[in-house]
C-alpha cells in the first residue's frame, strides 16, 4: 500500500496534472491492480470495504478517457519495474505493457 501511495502522490503532484483524482483514490486503484483485494486494502486503510470499492469504481469510470487511462497504465507498468525498497523485498510484476512508461523514467531506473 505504501508503494502505491508513493506513486499516486508523485503523479498527483506533477504539473500539469494529468489524473484529476485524490492521491488516496489512485493509490487504492494501483494497489488493487497490484493484486490486493478490496478487503485487504480496507484493512490497511482501517475503513470499511464499501468506501474503498466505491473509490476504485470511480477510478475505473475515469479510465474511459484515453489520456487518463494511458497515464494510469504507465504508473502500473512503472510500479512493476522500479526497485522501491532496498530491504530485500521481492519485485512483483504488474500487468500492463512497459512501453507506456515515459522515457525519462526508464533512464532513472
Amino acid at each position: 500500500m505504501r508503494r502505491a501511495l508513493y506513486f499516486a502522490a508523485r503523479e498527483i503532484g506533477e504539473r500539469p496534472r494529468a489524473v484529476p483524482l485524490p492521491a488516496t483514490w489512485l493509490a487504492y486503484y494501483l494497489a488493487y491492480r497490484a493484486g490486493m483485494s478490496v478487503d485487504a486494502i480496507a484493512g490497511q486503510a482501517d475503513v470499511s470495504r464499501k468506501p474503498i470499492a466505491l473509490r476504485i469504481a470511480a477510478v475505473i469510470a475515469l479510465m474511459g478517457h484515453p489520456e487518463i487511462r494511458e497515464r494510469i497504465e504507465a504508473l502500473v507498468a512503472e510500479m512493476g519495474r522500479v526497485n522501491f525498497e532496498s530491504r530485500g523485498a521481492a519485485i512483483c510484476r504488474f500487468p500492463g505493457p512497459s512501453r507506456l512508461a515515459t522515457p525519462h523514467i526508464r533512464e532513472a531506473v
